[in-house]
């Protein structure tokens, strides 16, 4: 109900109203964030209480708990006195997956909550951090050496708890720190081709036809644009009927033979020929050929005809689809590694962002070094869904917050997707780094969320 009157008062205010601005939060915060919170059945509010009624299953939560303890306690302990605490099996399906997906989802909201609260006040965050640190892991892990010491039920296998406990601990710590696994680094970028030719107007006229965008040219082909200029065109008329009336002068002087005035005629009809070939030139500049192959790329051609472009506008471009380049931007933090850890001539897979299915590889050709500031596209920007952030002080949008590196690659030839593939599309790069344990890769991502959000 807020959020609807909320949606009405937005909808009638102004955008650089108070009201307009309070209502587009309460539009969000009472519908969006009531489903998130107060609809998930991972927390324990209005939505997990409707899943344990749809579920006929009541205290959900406890009970995924204690089933879960309860695997552990019979088939990992050999506890024989272990109590079960389901009924069926379809409730310990339910139990099982409740219990990982709620724990999951609960540690990912806490954390969320954590780094937000620490954005806005650092100290309060970290000192939220800690006690969360206390309860999450130095708290239960005292309860469970309490009960691996002191339990009854373990009295005939507490050897086997312990030696089952200690095996699984030392699996982990060496799985996460010993054990090398693959490292990959993702960056965002986009297809341009390589040999790019812009089309520039160079003759002032009306236009009269254009060529739609998306076409096909060859180099001296047909016209991608003709205007028409009247008065070049009542120049040229003005010039060749003086040179007429030169010409029959010419040939009365010729008749009287009077050669200072026949000198005199031919001089003027040469700067006559000369003033004609200009115009002829100029009214010639009017019919825009290719002058390279590929494809015709002008989004606003189709609104020219009839207007009046000026010497020096630019009208389109063309793009050779032929010979494609990849140009990756990325951040500070993945920037310095590629260089060192990957290389020029490494192969990286590429993916067409939103398109999954579409893959290609190329080989990295280039990577220019850090503070590089203007973005190669403004489809790389947040504010278009690129995922750098940007300048918001730049009219263009297109300089980026923090200075990025950049990649090009090759893609590599004889692919079936590469004639697929239209310029401007944006493309998710992985770039595969060296090995790592996972407490590396983990402890570095872990010191650049704090260096990112806090910029500590």
């Amino acid at each position: 109900a807020v959020a609807s009157v909320a949606a009405v008062v937005w909808a009638n205010t102004s955008a650089d109203h108070l009201a307009n601005a309070i209502a587009y939060n309460l539009i969000f915060i009472a519908s969006v964030s009531t489903v998130i919170f107060n609809g998930n059945p991972l927390l324990r509010f209005d939505g997990y209480y409707i899943l344990s009624d749809l579920l006929e299953i009541p205290n959900l939560q406890h009970r995924s708990k204690e089933y879960l303890y309860y695997l552990v306690r019979k088939y990992v302990f050999g506890a024989r006195r272990a109590q079960h605490p389901s009924q069926s099996a379809k409730e310990k399906s339910w139990l099982f997956f409740f219990v990982i997906a709620s724990t999951i989802y609960r540690v990912f909201i806490s954390v969320r909550i954590l780094l937000f609260v620490a954005d806005k006040l650092f100290f309060v965050g970290a000192l939220l951090a800690m006690m969360a640190l206390v309860s999450w892991l130095f708290v239960p892990l005292g309860k469970f050496v309490r009960y691996l010491a002191t339990k009854e039920e373990l009295s005939r296998t507490r050897g086997r708890a312990v030696t089952a406990t200690l095996a699984f601990a030392t699996l982990i710590a060496v799985t996460i720190g010993a054990i090398q696994m693959p490292d990959y680094g993702h960056a965002e970028g986009f297809v341009e081709p390589r040999q790019l030719a812009e089309v520039y107007v160079e003759s002032d006229g009306f236009v009269e036809h254009v060529e739609p965008s998306g076409i096909r040219v060859q180099r001296g082909g047909e016209p991608l644009l003709v205007a028409h200029n009247g008065e070049l065109a009542a120049q040229r008329d003005q010039l060749l009927a003086e040179r007429r009336i030169e010409e029959a002068n010419l040939r009365l002087s010729a008749q009287s033979d009077e050669v200072v005035t026949i000198q005199m005629l031919l001089g003027r009809i040469e700067a006559l020929d000369a003033q004609i070939r200009r115009i002829n030139e100029r009214i010639a500049k009017l019919e825009l050929k290719p002058s390279t192959h590929g494809i015709w790329i002008a989004p606003d051609i189709d609104h020219s005809p009839g207007s009046y472009l000026r010497q020096g506008d630019k009208v389109g471009m063309i793009a050779s689809v032929d010979d494609l380049l990849v140009r990756i931007t990325a951040d500070q933090y993945l920037g310095p590694r590629i260089a060192p850890e990957v290389g020029l001539g490494a192969q990286v897979d590429l993916r067409v962002k939103g398109r999954p299915d579409i893959g290609f590889t190329g080989t990295i050709r280039k990577i220019l070094p850090a503070g590089q500031e203007r973005l190669p596209s403004r489809a790389l920007g947040y504010l278009v869904g690129g995922s750098m952030a940007v300048d918001l002080e730049d009219p263009e949008y297109q300089r980026s917050a923090q200075p990025f590196f950049e990649v090009q690659i090759d893609p590599n030839p004889d692919q079936a997707v590469l004639p697929t593939l239209l310029s401007g599309q944006r493309v998710i790069a992985r770039f595969e780094m060296p090995k790592k344990p996972l407490a590396v890769q983990w402890w570095r991502q872990i010191r650049q969320l704090v260096q990112r959000r806090f910029q500590a």
